[in-house]
């Protein structure tokens, strides 16, 4: 931070240079300039932040690439009735043939994960949700069941894939979605994640639409380069800025007295969790939304105050192709389309990595 003093009366001007520009052109450069107060006030003291605001200078597309390995030394594969078994230098995946999903995720032996992952179209309901729930609750898009349809186990020389084609429907209900996915595993433990979405055209549009992984409780240290230190979404980013954050996964929280979706961070280009001995990283070509938390979205529904949220025994990770709008439809207008998650057709790819804290 380098201050600049600046003295202008109403309606004035100045120009100034702005020291200590990363010369890189392959580096994302963005400059954020905060006004203080100078002089004690009432209300606060000299040098309280009043303000601020953020120009991108360069913005440079994310690009995340796997480590060179030999696939023949670090990479194998094997499968039974009910599962693939991915291994990878330092990491093992287990995938079930049911239904898709990661059900084991294994670093020197000790397993990382309380629960299999799962897609997720849904979010604990929030005020502004309450015109719209009727028709999320009537796809009972909170208890979706994977319906498998194929799956399949492609090997190559440096990598492996696993493709496979489910939908998304509560029992008795025409499915919310069909997914087309693609997990394709590289030696040194990148798992890169690809999927082609249609979602039901008798839905308006979505809450969200992402993958959760449930991982150990231990996975408390998280930090995502994207719109923060604030909660923010599509519609709600204003007073966050970005920046590569670090908190923990107690400390994103946001504990409103009514238990609602909270935390969420919009705008990311990549995001960690870790335990200190292992970390997990997100990283997508695409700005994508994520958050952490130690309470579901089951239990953040179910609950009526904030005081009777339990912390649960797990981390769990959310990474979502988009999270619609806050909105004000509570006590003003519906949602703007535009903040909407209204596609009705679109691909989400990410890169999904566990690594040893001393790899990175």
């Amino acid at each position: 931070e380098t201050p600049i003093e600046i003295n202008l009366a109403a309606g004035e001007s100045a120009t100034f240079d702005i020291p200590q520009l990363p010369q890189n052109h392959g580096e994302d450069v963005r400059v954020r300039f905060i006004v203080r107060y100078k002089k004690d006030t009432p209300f606060c003291t000299a040098g309280t932040e009043a303000g601020f605001d953020q120009m991108v200078l360069r913005s440079v597309p994310h690009r995340m690439n796997p480590l060179k390995l030999s696939g023949r030394l670090f990479l194998h594969a094997k499968e039974d009735d009910g599962f693939y078994y991915i291994t990878t230098k330092e990491c093992n995946y287990t995938i079930s043939k049911h239904d898709a999903m990661f059900v084991s995720v294994k670093m020197e032996g000790e397993e990382m994960l309380t629960a299999p992952s799962s897609y997720n179209l849904y979010r604990a309901p929030i005020d502004n949700d309450s015109r719209i729930r009727k028709e999320w609750d009537g796809f009972r898009l909170d208890s979706l069941q994977i319906k498998l349809y194929s799956i399949k186990m492609i090997e190559a020389i440096d990598f492996i894939t696993i493709k496979a084609e489910i939908s998304l429907g509560a029992n008795g209900f025409i499915p919310a979605a069909r997914i087309a996915s693609e997990y394709i595993f590289y030696p040194a433990g990148e798992v890169h994640i690809k999927t082609n979405v249609t979602i039901n055209d008798q839905i308006s549009f979505l809450p969200r639409f992402g993958l959760r992984m449930f991982l150990k409780p231990q996975f408390e240290d998280f930090s995502y380069f994207g719109y923060g230190p604030l909660e923010s979404y599509e519609d709600k980013n204003l007073a966050s800025y970005v920046d590569l954050h670090h908190t923990t996964v107690t400390g994103n929280h946001e504990d409103y007295i009514r238990p609602q979706e909270n935390s969420s961070h919009f705008g990311c280009r990549y995001a960690t969790v870790s335990d200190g001995n292992y970390v997990v990283r997100l990283d997508s070509d695409a700005e994508f939304s994520v958050n952490a938390s130690h309470y579901s979205q089951e239990q953040l529904r179910d609950k009526k105050h904030c005081w009777e949220l339990e912390r649960e025994q797990q981390t769990v990770l959310c990474c979502d192709y988009r999270m619609s709008g806050i909105g004000s439809a509570s006590c003003g207008p519906e949602l703007n389309d535009f903040y909407r998650l209204s596609e009705k057709e679109f691909g989400f790819q990410f890169w999904l990595t566990f690594k040893k804290m001393n790899d990175f």
